[in-house]
């Protein structure tokens, strides 16, 4: 296993909450959304034969503190190899693309064919995958023909997946964070993806929350005073935890 980086103290990032603060009012009437309904997903081995590259890319800010990692697993679910990498302030679109890049050069280097690529970031898949011909001023123009190339020569397809079936993905791109180096190859798991590779094998199900669609009438609703515009009365609910 490759050397991890572990700083003394670890980073921390404070999450900033919108708020709708100098509204006078004198009442105020919230109707509770009903409960989430949750559906149950799992990671899905590749049909024999093949290999899958799972895949992710994480970003704290736009841009900000990026990483990516990835694992290519055969169709037990055992661990064939990974790879993580710390790239700097960079975008999470841009996080997701190194992530798929990195893993198609790792198929090239050990000369692997017919693997499926999952990721949970479906504007990474539109723009590889797409036949079009990427814009010469779009910054990551070269690495996005690259993939197509490497994608083309070994076989390689891309299909979507949501978080909860991407987790181990999701636990190496964290990890990278911490890396100094913006490319590691990891011949063996680290301890913190272990749990979630033996999961994945035995078919683990996870809880994903479906999409609110929230009713008519589900709104915070505030009598407005004197400069207080009407527009202004009614707040939608957008989230209900």
């Amino acid at each position: 296993m490759a050397d991890v980086y572990q700083p003394s103290v670890a980073p921390t990032w404070t999450p900033s909450l919108p708020c709708y603060g100098g509204v006078n009012h004198r009442q105020m009437r919230v109707e509770q959304l009903p409960p989430r309904k949750v559906t149950l997903v799992q990671w899905h081995p590749p049909s024999p034969g093949f290999l899958k590259l799972n895949t992710d890319g994480s970003a704290f800010g736009q841009p900000g503190p990026a990483s990516y990692g990835g694992l290519i697993r055969g169709e037990k679910g055992e661990w064939i190899c990974g790879y993580a990498g710390n790239i700097g302030i960079r975008t999470s679109l841009t996080a997701e693309i190194c992530g798929i890049y990195k893993g198609l050069c790792l198929i090239r280097e050990k000369n692997l064919c017919r693997v499926m690529i999952e990721t949970d970031c479906m504007a990474a898949i539109s723009l590889i995958s797409s036949r079009e011909e990427v814009d010469d001023k779009h910054p990551m123009k070269r690495i996005i023909d690259e993939c197509r190339e490497i994608m083309a020569s070994c076989g390689c397809f891309m299909v979507h997946t949501v978080r909860e079936g991407n987790f181990c993905a999701d636990m190496l791109a964290k990890l990278g964070h911490w890396l100094q180096s913006d490319y590691i190859e990891l011949r063996d798991p680290p301890l913190e993806v272990t749990p979630y590779l033996s999961r994945d094998a035995v078919g683990f199900k996870y809880k994903r929350p479906l999409r609110h669609c929230a009713p008519k009438g589900n709104f915070i609703e505030i009598e407005p005073q004197e400069g207080i515009e009407q527009r202004d009365a009614k707040i939608k609910v957008v989230r209900v935890t």
